[in-house]
Parts: structure tokens; sequence; C-alpha cells
């Protein structure tokens, strides 16, 4: 449906567990500054 979540859900797939929890907490930091902004 949407590309961007088809090619997430897949590196999900591929990384593993440590990966993965790398990535999210690169996520949250990523975006937690934009919704203080607000």
């Amino acid at each position: 449906m949407n590309f961007a979540g088809r090619l997430i859900s897949l590196y999900f797939k591929k990384v593993g567990r440590k990966s993965r929890l790398l990535a999210l907490s690169l996520l949250f930091f990523i975006t937690s500054p934009l919704y203080s902004q607000k």
C-alpha cells in the first residue's frame, strides 16, 4: 500500500534485535524534537 511502510517492515525483517532497537531509538531521537516544538 504505502512504499515507506513496506520498506521499513522489510528492513526490520532483515535486521536483528539489537539493530531494531537502535533504529527505533534513532527514530525516536529524530521525531521527539519535532513533537516538542508544537
